[in-house]
């Protein structure tokens, strides 16, 4: 039977199943519902969140903490966990939380609407462009040359390798 090997490039998440489901929990509070598009945790957009902060042991540190600090203030209800809170309560706890950890409250805002922004389906849904500004994207004019022309009068300077 042969192998099957793993792509090199391919990012294992590194969230448990039960971080990953408050994590879309909270996601989908950040970006709720809207129309016909689903919110950011039932978009599918916690992959994106736990891939970029798997990246390196500081965002991963900063995400587990600040997931954790969710969990328990949302579980200081009688009513179960973070996702069984009323909306109301969901948007308490997310406010204590930026005022207590700003720094994982900005890169987690940050990478909800990165991910979600980018989604495909939410692109279409807007009626954007599905493809990336460049190389495809926006025209760009053409190089004005003239621009350096500053550069071209002063001459070649070349400092002496000592």
């Amino acid at each position: 039977m042969a192998e099957q090997r793993r792509d090199p490039h391919e990012r294992r998440p590194f969230l448990s199943d039960s971080q990953r489901a408050l994590l879309s929990a909270v996601l989908d509070r950040i970006v709720p519902a809207s129309g016909d598009l689903p919110g950011a945790g039932s978009l599918g957009v916690d992959a994106h969140v736990d891939g970029m902060a798997g990246l390196d042991a500081g965002s991963r540190r900063l995400m587990t903490d600040g997931l954790r600090a969710i969990e328990i203030a949302g579980s200081r209800t009688d009513r179960g966990g973070f996702a069984d809170l009323p909306e109301s309560d969901k948007t308490s706890v997310l406010k204590q939380i930026e005022s207590d950890r700003p720094e994982f409250f900005k890169m987690l805002v940050q990478q909800a609407y990165a991910g979600y922004y980018t989604d495909r389906r939410v692109l279409r849904a807007k009626g954007l462009s599905e493809v990336p500004p460049q190389p495809d994207g926006h025209e760009m004019p053409p190089f004005d040359e003239s621009l350096l022309d500053g550069v071209r009068r002063r001459g070649k300077a070349y400092r002496d390798a000592q």
